[in-house]
């Protein structure tokens, strides 16, 4: 069928990161599972990209095992070259988390961490079932491409002052031949139950959830195939127990 795309296994996460910002998934993360993408032209200036799929989260030989369902559309539409807007919406749902134990500790022997999330009794206080807002726009000011994009995330299933995250940023200058340099730069805040904290970005905090801050972005292509880059985070935590600075 034309435009779409099935994978099984072992995949690059299939879902879009807005601004390739890492709100809700780390860059890193390759799911395993089983997932589709549909494109459907509406015209010459505008598409649809729909995206879903089914993953595993962890297994065990007793109980039901966490699992990841998602959903995801977004429309974007082309004006004059390189004007671009593009905004979407996506479902994420975690059957079977809540009352389970950390996930680090399957996969790292003696190694306990829920990564921001809330816990009670060793195993995780609550379910995850996502909705997410996203939006980007493109242009070009005196020949250098720039865009803006933000993102928000909100957990339907925790209470309030735990479930929500969001960021907003811009990029200026592409990455493509050698010389050529580009500067990107977010701003977030992430409530402790927005997001499953295993799986969003990395570096911020350290990995996790409950926090907000600053991430700055320069990179420059060397060469064909090499580039030089380095990233600064100013963040601070604000999950219960944890000094903020």
């Amino acid at each position: 069928m034309q435009g779409l795309n099935v994978q099984a296994g072992k995949t690059p996460n299939p879902f879009y990161n807005v601004g390739k910002k890492e709100l809700i998934w780390d860059n890193d993360l390759n799911p395993e599972g089983g997932n589709f993408n549909y494109l459907w032209p509406l015209d010459e200036q505008t598409q649809v990209n729909i995206t879903g799929g089914g993953f595993w989260v962890d297994q065990v030989s007793t109980g039901q095992n966490p699992a990841l369902w998602g959903l995801q559309t977004y429309v974007k539409h082309s004006f004059s070259k390189p004007t671009y807007v593009l905004g979407g919406i996506s479902g994420y749902e975690y059957p079977h988390l809540k009352g389970y134990t950390d996930l680090k500790s399957t996969w790292q022997s003696g190694s306990h961490d829920f990564f921001g999330n809330t816990s009670s009794g060793g195993v995780f206080a609550y379910n995850y079932e996502l909705v997410e807002l996203f939006g980007e726009f493109g242009t070009e000011i005196c020949t250098m491409p720039v865009s803006t994009f933000g993102d928000w995330v909100n957990n339907r299933l925790a209470p309030e002052g735990k479930n929500t995250g969001w960021l907003i940023g811009g990029a200026g200058n592409k990455l493509k031949d050698p010389g050529s340099w580009q500067f990107v730069y977010d701003y977030r805040e992430g409530q402790t139950d927005a997001v499953v904290g295993q799986f969003n970005y990395s570096d911020f905090l350290g990995g996790g959830t409950g926090g907000r801050g600053h991430q700055f972005c320069f990179t420059y292509q060397v060469a064909k195939n090499v580039q030089a880059g380095l990233t600064y985070l100013l963040d601070k935590f604000a999950r219960p127990g944890v000094d903020e600075n």
